[in-house]
Parts: structure tokens; sequence; C-alpha cells
């Protein structure tokens, strides 16, 4: 299944990016601090959501399972981004690059 383009909500076959019609954007390196902004703010949602989880109900109890509940919601909120996230890292990116 192809990732629904945040923007105009239709598919992307060649990733997500900020512009209509699926075109790379003008900065890339804009681009991927855009969706590095936004995996961050994911993975503190992430973070808040689990810790109201019962201790070890996850990862279970073991000694360093905390680091593997951090390292996964940090992959997660990566791959979600990568995927279109919530669209904040598309708003930011035109807002930042003063695109239309």
């Amino acid at each position: 299944m192809l990732p629904l383009h945040p923007l105009t909500y239709s598919p992307s076959p060649s990733g997500m990016y900020p512009t209509r019609g699926a075109n790379p954007p003008q900065h890339p390196e804009l681009w991927a601090a855009c969706q590095e902004f936004e995996a961050l703010l994911i993975q503190q949602m992430l973070r808040a959501m689990s810790s109201t989880l019962t201790s070890g109900s996850f990862f279970g109890a073991a000694a360093g399972s905390g680091i593997y509940q951090e390292m996964y919601e940090q992959e997660l909120a990566s791959a979600m981004s990568r995927s279109g996230g919530v669209g904040l890292a598309s708003i930011l990116y035109k807002q930042v690059s003063r695109e239309s």
C-alpha cells in the first residue's frame, strides 16, 4: 500500500514530500531536519503514552528493558515521521522554506 500524501491525501509512490505531486523538496537538508523534529515530538508523545502502562507490561521488568523501550519508541517515531507522521514536518517545511 502506498503512503498517503499529507497535503493532498493522494498516494505518493516516491515517499512523503511537502509539495503537491510528490516532487522532491528543494531543500532536502531542511526536509530531513523537519522530519527529525517531527519524529522527536512523536517520540515524546509515545513516551508519555507508554508511561501510563503498568511497569514491565510491554518489555518486561528485566534489567535493561527501559533501554529497549526507549529504542523502540525512537525507531517507531522515526518510521512514523518518514511515512507521513502527523503532518507537522510538511507544515514546518512549508513555513520555514516559504513554499506555497
